[in-house]
Parts: structure tokens; sequence; C-alpha cells
């Protein structure tokens, strides 16, 4: 990973022995290749993502068509690759192309840890080395899942609020997805605490891109070809109305802006957090026996009795042998119990009578 900042000795100028970039409290001195690519990295419009090639192959695009087909648009096979940029001026599959294709070596992170801080590791999962949109999606998933909530009931209304607000939480994650410097070896991660979730992408802002328009919702892409796609599947919104709805909910305070990265903090609702601890009895007397990955089935068995193996290895980014593994766990501890209804299984949750 690198920094957007060359450092220039005034002396030498831009050259082999007077550009060098800082490595914690040392200096390296830079080849003539990596200046050339950081200047248009830091200085340029040029779309490095669209002329940098796939360093991956082969690449097929199964799950981008998908995607396509979704929202009602079909890719033709013959001229997909050059209608949606993802060929380099020479004719080869480029850096968007291995962003999106069906394989790659692209990782998107999420991490638990159990406390306020990194001393408490609970788990990690790679959602990467697929297409981002899937990687994205699955995330996702995962985060819904975990995001609960309670239910309040009046007189006149019914409201539901969660840990943190959803719409939220969906637009930090797409902004990195979108905003990232893919180029630099940097992988979004989205990590997960007792108190709070943090969303961190790598590269800072864009070229021309300024804190005041970036908080305005003024969009700078890093990739023009990259957000076209984004946007035409629903990954980018086109009116610049994520960052600000950040704002109205979490106020500026929750961006931590650098050369180097961007880290969206969303705390938790204090207020749910808070009934969540007095009024989930149940999960009060499971959760002693059961653990993070297990909660997380337990939640989605609450949602849907009828949840399969599919639904949780999606949700979860886990293989259907560890969904076997984490509901064989849960039977045996005596904290679900299977039946079948309809040709199809039914899951309970044992409560303490």
């Amino acid at each position: 990973m690198f920094s957007s900042i060359i450092n220039i000795a005034k002396k030498e100028g831009r050259s082999a022995t007077g550009c060098f970039y800082r490595d914690g409290t040392s200096s390296t001195s830079m080849s003539e290749e990596e200046i050339e690519k950081r200047w248009k990295y830091s200085f340029t419009n040029e779309d490095l993502l669209k002329e940098t090639p796939a360093s991956y192959s082969p690449l097929t695009f199964r799950q981008l068509k998908i995607f396509y087909d979704e929202v009602g648009m079909t890719l033709n096979d013959d001229t997909f690759a050059s209608n949606l940029s993802l060929l380099t001026k020479d004719g080869v599959f480029n850096k968007i192309a291995e962003l999106l294709s069906d394989k790659n070596h692209i990782g998107f992170i999420y991490a638990r840890y159990n406390g306020k801080d990194k001393s408490s590791f609970s788990e990690t999962v790679d959602f990467g080395n697929q297409c981002l949109l899937t990687a994205v999606e699955k995330l996702m998933y995962r985060l819904e899942a975990e995001n609960r909530g309670v239910t309040e009931i009046s007189s006149t209304t019914r409201s539901n609020k969660s840990l943190v607000d959803i719409d939220c939480l969906r637009e930090a994650v797409y902004n990195a997805l979108a905003h990232n410097d893919w180029l630099n070896g940097g992988v979004p991660s989205v990590y997960v605490y007792n108190d709070r979730i943090e969303i961190i992408s790598y590269g800072g802002l864009p070229f021309g891109q300024t804190e005041e328009n970036f908080f305005k919702g003024i969009s700078k892409p890093r990739s023009e070809g990259f957000i076209r796609i984004l946007r035409d599947l629903d990954f980018a919104e086109r009116t610049g109305h994520g960052i600000p709805q950040i704002i109205a909910k979490y106020g500026k305070k929750a961006f931590n802006i650098t050369d180097s990265f961007i880290l969206v903090t969303l705390p938790y609702d204090s207020d749910v957090a808070s009934k969540l601890v007095k009024n989930e009895h149940l999960n009060e007397h499971l959760e002693v026996k059961a653990t993070d990955r297990e909660n997380f089935v337990i939640q989605m068995i609450k949602d849907n009795p009828y949840i399969t193996y599919d639904d949780v290895s999606s949700k979860l980014g886990v293989s259907i042998a560890t969904v076997r593994r984490i509901f064989s766990a849960l039977k045996k501890k005596g904290i679900i119990v299977g039946s079948r209804a309809n040709k199809h299984d039914k899951w309970q949750l044992k409560t303490n009578d």
C-alpha cells in the first residue's frame, strides 16, 4: 500500500534519487516506474483502473451478468467488455474487469471483536476473492443479521429501532467499495465491536476532491468506469445523498479522513443496546452456551424457522460444511431442535420453561 504523498528533494527534482516515500520513520527511494505510477495516482484525473491490466486470469463474468439481468439489462457476450470499459487501450482486460470477475485475489474483510477495541478478537471472514458485487452483497447479509433491534409499541404507533441505521451502514459500505484505491493493495474492511461498527477504505480522497465537497455529497469518482457499473446496479447512488445522510444521523465526527484512508464510525444506539440486554431473555439464556456464529444462526432461526443451510452459508460467508457443524453443535447443546414440515426442515429454539 502506498500513500498519495510523494516527497521530492528540491535539489534532485523528479528523479529516482530525488523522489522517496516515507516508510514509518525511514525513507525509501523510488524507481522511475514507481514515480510515474504515484504521480498519475496523486496528481491526474486519469482512470487508472481502466488503463491498468488485470493481474489475474482467466476472467469470467457469470455473476456480473446475473446482476445486470436482475435490473432488466442483458449483456451482449460480444460487446459487454468494451461497452462497460473492461478493456485497456490495448484490448486486454483491465483492473475494473478483475474487480468484477467471478474469481480474483481481491479481498473485502469482515472482522468482529469481543469488546470495544482489538484486544479480544472473535472472528474474521474475507468475503472477497470473487466478484466484488457478490462479496458486498454477502457482507451486507451478515451485517443486517447482526444489526439487531427492538420494537416500540404505543397506543397509536409501532416503531422499529436498530443498533445502527441500516441505510447509513449500507451507504458507508457501498462508498468503501466505490472509492477505495484498488491499485495500492489496500483492502476495505468492516470492524464490528460491542459498541460500534467501523468501515475503512484506503487511498484517502481522490485527486481533485475536497472535504467540503465530500461532505456536501458532490461526488468525485476515483474511476468513472467502475462507478458507472456500480450505478447501473444500484451499488452507488446518483443523487449524492449518501454522505449527507450519514452526517445527518451521526455528524461529521463519524468521518476520519487522512491521505491514506477514510474511516467511518457508526456508534450503536445506546437505548437500543440497553433494551436488547434487558429484554432479550432468550438470548441471555442462549448466549451463555453459544459462540458468536451460533448466536447469529439463532437470530436467523428466530426470524425464519425454515431457513436453509444455503441461506445461512450465503449470509455468514462460510461453507455449507461449516454451517452443518454450527447446526450440529446447537443441536448437541440442546439449543435448537429440528423437525420436518411440508418437505422442509423447520428449526425451533428450546427455551427455559
